[in-house]
């Protein structure tokens, strides 16, 4: 192998992707670069809603789990499904934050809306959330709304009131 770790591109440079953690973006460059002897080739991308630009190595991609954004139908039928859905969170706050943090690097968007919904229940129920908590639903709810914004073609006020309406809540309910 000549020291090069080299895989076929998944993406390509201008292509629109989700990173689990950063919601939508898009691949600026692919790059290569060489160190401790081996070279590797990176995913360079720009995730304009959280304002980051992560590197990714290509190879690892996958277990990063980057991914092509979902269609249309895919977008409706997870509002269809968000309808149903139920999550039972630890009342240690800790506990709970963890097991939301692991559910949102799955990238699962069943698990997102989960979170959201679990975060508007608590809101509703304690009417205050810390600040913790507070800053997780705002992470859920960019990588949820980065994504339906592409799929369904509307704007971010649009997701947030549709998403709302399909867990149960009014939109104006935060």
């Amino acid at each position: 192998m000549n020291g090069t770790a080299e895989k076929i591109h998944t993406f390509a440079v201008g292509e629109t992707i989700i990173h689990p953690l950063f919601g939508a973006g898009e691949i600026l460059e692919i790059r290569r670069e060489r160190a401790g002897g081996i070279t590797r080739e990176y995913y360079v991308l720009s995730t304009p809603a959280e304002r980051v630009t992560a590197i990714v190595p290509i190879e690892s991609s996958e277990k990063v789990g980057l991914r092509k954004p979902i269609d249309r139908a895919a977008a409706e039928q997870l509002l269809r499904d968000a309808r149903d859905i139920t999550l039972e969170l630890s009342d240690n706050w800790n506990r709970r934050y963890r097991e939301c943090q692991t559910m949102m690097k799955s990238g699962d968007l069943l698990d997102i809306c989960r979170i959201i919904k679990a975060q508007l229940e608590r809101i509703d129920a304690q009417n205050v959330l810390s600040a913790s908590e507070r800053k997780m639903m705002k992470s859920a709810e960019l990588i949820l709304y980065s994504e339906l914004v592409l799929a369904l073609e509307c704007t971010e006020e649009d997701i947030d009131e549709l998403v709302k309406t399909a867990l149960g809540f009014s939109p104006a309910s935060e």
